[in-house]
């Protein structure tokens, strides 16, 4: 029990950071669309290599709390293999864990493990709240990635047709067509 209790701290801690540092990458992208909109490329450039440090740690701190995640599963008997559950999932496999052990570990125990519980849950509160502030911001990202996409197709599309096309260009850059044309007469049938 006492390594679970280690697990859920680390596990607590690795949740608080990852929440700094989305705060932190928020206020680099809101100065990012400020930049974008102002064209001021060298101030541009420099907070881009700001938001690659902090996606970077944000990278390295999900994936400690992927492994926390996994370890603290396997401790609660919950199986991960298949799916790693949600942040509430997990509260709600860590409250039921909870409730399992109450006979089994002393006093002091559990409340340590329902104070760490309730840390958890009050971090899971903030996620939420965060992310439903960022929610707009998301959608928009949604929006214009999928018109991207939409005109990234479309030109490949129009290269895909100009690389198939039998149009070659002269020595002056002018289209001529691969296949020289007949010299002689062409022959129309005319219905009378």
């Amino acid at each position: 029990m006492v390594e679970l209790l280690k697990l859920l701290a680390q596990f607590l801690q690795c949740l608080r950071q990852q929440m700094t540092l989305m705060e932190e990458l928020l206020v680099v992208i809101a100065r990012e669309e400020e930049l974008v909109v102002s064209f001021s490329l060298p101030e541009f450039e420099k907070l881009v290599t700001e938001k690659d440090q902090i996606v970077r740690l944000t990278q390295a701190a999900e994936e400690r709390r992927l492994q926390l995640l996994k370890k603290l599963c396997f401790m609660m008997a919950f199986d991960a293999r298949g799916r790693m559950p949600s942040l509430s999932e997990f509260i709600t496999v860590a409250r039921s864990y909870s409730q399992n052990v109450e006979r089994l570990v002393d006093g002091e125990t559990l409340d340590n493990l329902r104070e760490a519980l309730g840390e958890i849950e009050a971090v899971a509160v903030l996620y939420r709240s965060a992310f439903l502030h960022a929610q707009p911001r998301i959608e928009q990202n949604k929006m214009i990635l999928k018109a991207l996409a939409h005109n990234f197709k479309r030109s490949l599309m129009v290269l895909q047709n100009e690389a198939a096309s039998t149009k070659r260009y002269n020595e002056r850059g002018r289209s001529v067509e691969n296949t020289p044309a007949k010299d002689g007469v062409a022959f129309v049938r005319v219905r009378a």
